[in-house]
């Protein structure tokens, strides 16, 4: 009886889907303060090449994305540091995946530049390990459900 309640607590405390409250509210403020960094810069590119604002609001415009990509790295490391181990784990695989495609991607386009193709920019490097982390996060969360 007692081993069916440690196996019942061990089988809730592992799974994604039932994680505390505090964990999906720490993963809910990082997603809302990366989808507002991700607007600022938009935004900020769009103003900057436009020449339309006065050169007084030039340094704050440039600095807003800045100050709030700071703030989602600081969310991000306040959701997994308060994490449990299942969460912090899905994280770790997905940064470790995400990490081994765009070594392998910019190593590759090296050789591909050499043949003539033309060199990868930051926002396609930026693009693709958005991309990844996002697959890679979908694939473990349903692996380890």
């Amino acid at each position: 009886m007692l081993e069916e309640q440690n196996i019942e607590e061990h089988e809730e405390g592992c799974s994604y889907l039932h994680f505390g409250k505090r964990t999906l509210k720490q993963e809910i403020s990082f997603a809302l303060w990366t989808l507002l960094w991700a607007i600022s810069v938009v935004f900020c590119g769009f103003f900057l090449r436009s020449e339309v604002l006065p050169s007084l609001l030039y340094w704050p415009l440039l600095l807003t994305p800045v100050l709030l990509g700071l703030f989602a790295i600081k969310s991000y490391y306040r959701f997994v540091s308060t994490a449990d181990e299942l969460v912090r784990r899905i994280q770790f695989e997905s940064m470790s995946i995400t990490f081994g495609v765009t070594i392998f991607v910019g190593l590759c386009s090296t050789t591909f530049v050499a043949g003539g193709m033309e060199e990868l920019s930051a926002e396609n490097i930026i693009v693709l390990m958005a991309v990844v982390w996002s697959a890679a996060q979908v694939y473990l969360k349903w692996k380890y459900r």
